[in-house]
């Protein structure tokens, strides 16, 4: 082996290259916890259980309410993507005179989507890109 005439010692090189390994592993991890997904909303939960309660028109319109209150808190792709479905829902059960309107604002807030990520496939497919 060609590492026996190093004038290290095969142990010290192991030593070397075991340390080597450790410090790429310990920057991987590092990096994977700087890109880790932001924590939802506070009081998001809230929303969502307001939003599945869709017989009371009032309530569905409180969880609009609720999930621009926390768009506002926090600029997240994943409540702009959830308010464009509660537009769009709204919009298709409302009175036709306010259906564009509606239908209007789900756009609005699915290309809001597509702002915060160019990838959002949530964004593009409510924004029917």
């Amino acid at each position: 082996m060609a590492l026996r005439n190093h004038p290290l010692p095969s142990h010290t090189v192991h030593l070397i290259i075991a340390l080597l390994i450790l410090s790429i592993f310990s920057l991987n991890i590092s990096v994977c916890l700087s890109q880790s997904v932001k924590p939802e909303s506070p009081g998001i939960e809230r929303c969502h259980e307001l939003a599945r309660n869709r017989t009371d028109m009032a309530v569905y319109r409180e969880a609009i309410q609720c999930y621009e209150q926390a768009f506002a808190a926090a600029s997240r792709e994943d409540t702009a993507v959830r308010l464009g479905k509660c537009y769009y829902w709204l919009g298709a059960h409302s009175a036709e005179d306010v259906q564009t309107e509606l239908f209007q604002k789900g756009i609005d807030w699915s290309k809001r989507a597509i702002e915060l990520n160019p990838k959002s496939a949530g964004g593009f497919f409510l924004a029917g890109c």
